[in-house]
């Protein structure tokens, strides 16, 4: 296989693969008088590997996003939309979230590789790294709106507007917000 971009992380594929069936488990931690639950492979990762708080976001997350990654590597799944909101979840680690997808699901390396292409292909290989086509305020004037959450819900529909309808401008993004 030719090198990948970005690199795989052997150590937080091989770690979440490990913890895949503790992905439904929960360990009740207190702190203080509170008693909250915590994912399972979280806490095997921070506290019994003792990896750093960023490492065991990293294994977590590898583990939570299995489902997505499994669907786009399979090749069930690659539309547009669903590919960059799963690598604006996972981010760098994304070609580790496909690596073991594969691995799961038996998949062979020329997979790996047509799923990588795939990305690449749709443009999506860097999309968690691109602000959204219209800023807040832009938001906001656009709409008329005051403060609040509302306008984080709407750049959440500009960020998937976006992954829809590649090479689109933030003119025809506001055209279409309205």
């Amino acid at each position: 296989l030719a090198p990948v971009t970005p690199p795989l992380s052997p150590s937080h594929l091989l770690l979440a693969a490990a913890l895949l069936p503790l992905s439904s488990s929960q360990v009740l931690e207190k702190k203080g008088s509170v008693v909250k639950p915590r994912p399972c492979v979280h806490w095997v990762v921070k506290d019994g590997v003792k990896w750093p708080a960023k490492d065991a976001n990293t294994v977590q997350l590898l583990v939570s996003s299995l489902p997505a990654a499994v669907a786009i590597a399979n090749g069930g799944e690659r539309a547009r939309l669903n590919v960059g909101l799963h690598l604006r979840e996972v981010k760098e680690v994304w070609t580790t979230s496909l690596a073991l997808a594969c691995a799961v699901e038996g998949l062979s390396a020329a997979d790996f590789s047509a799923a990588v292409g795939a990305v690449k292909e749709l443009d999506l290989a860097d999309c968690w790294r691109r602000p959204p086509l219209l800023s807040g305020s832009e938001v906001k004037a656009a709409l008329g709106l005051g403060k609040g959450p509302e306008i984080g819900e709407w750049l959440g529909w500009v960020v998937r507007w976006e992954l829809e309808n590649r090479g689109g401008g933030a003119a025809e993004c506001e055209a279409a917000m309205r």
